[in-house]
């Protein structure tokens, strides 16, 4: 089972310059999914490689996983106003990959 953890390019943190660290979420998740036997893990980071929307969901697409696991800690990325860009990933993912399954998840 193909496991890959999906961090579109969101708009916070404009204030304070630029920001570009990893989801600190996904080496938890990923960490105890490997611990219970999943080794086909991986991450595409929209937020730290400045990857846009559309090249995002090809690169999911290109990646063709069973399950794709999604969200964030709200103070980590600015609150309530990334939830935007995470449907809208949620969204393109699912209509260029309809089997797959998308887990959302985190403080929000």
């Amino acid at each position: 089972m193909k496991i890959l953890f999906v961090m579109p390019k969101v708009g916070a943190w404009a204030t304070h310059g630029i920001h570009r660290s990893p989801n600190q979420l996904y080496a938890h998740w990923a960490a105890y999914v490997r611990e219970r036997g999943y080794e086909d893990v991986a991450v595409i980071d929209g937020k730290a490689d400045q990857i846009e929307m559309k090249e995002l969901i090809e690169q999911v697409k290109i990646k063709n996983p069973d399950i794709v696991v999604m969200g964030e800690q709200l103070h980590g990325y600015g609150g309530y106003g990334v939830l935007r860009h995470f449907k809208d990933a949620a969204a393109g993912i699912k209509k260029a990959l309809p089997k797959a399954k998308i887990i959302l998840g985190g403080l929000w």
